[in-house]
């Protein structure tokens, strides 16, 4: 976040007072954003561990013999067994990277929005212009899930 707070300062020192102010209120949206990625991992983090938890407990009590799995074909108790061998992979990485992405988005069509008052090829909308594709192409890399988690 230090690169942002740096380029909200060399915006406001080109003139520009107007897209700093906005991009400051960005840094705090985007702040919002990282806390709640916070808060999410953690409890994506707690999540899994229960998982974990009790899909041991699931497989210590089938090889003890305490759980007793059906000879049945297709009951849904030896689905659940085989699950908790497999241990499965939660989506949460992908939804998170969704969410920095929108604030990626986000910052990328407010700079853009700046870009639209200034004059075509001038040497401040050149430079607003290529953070803005940069953006774009990072947020691209977090919804493909490059570069994220």
């Amino acid at each position: 976040m230090s690169e942002v707070k740096s380029l909200i300062a060399e915006i406001k020192s080109k003139g520009l007072l107007r897209a700093g102010d906005k991009l400051e209120l960005l840094y705090v949206v985007a702040a919002q954003l990282q806390d709640d990625y916070a808060a999410l991992k953690a409890e994506r983090d707690a999540l899994a561990a229960l998982a974990e938890e009790r899909s041991q407990f699931i497989v210590n009590g089938v090889e003890m013999g305490d759980i007793l799995l059906p000879v049945i074909d297709g009951d849904p108790a030896i689905g659940i067994h085989e699950r908790c061998l497999l241990k499965p992979k939660f989506a949460y990485d992908a939804y998170l990277n969704a969410l920095r992405a929108e604030g990626v988005d986000f910052v990328a069509e407010a700079i853009g929005s700046k870009c639209a008052e200034l004059k075509i090829g001038s040497k401040d909308w050149k430079a607003l212009k290529s953070i803005v594709f940069m953006l774009g192409d990072f947020s691209s890399k977090l919804r493909a899930g490059k570069d994220g988690v």
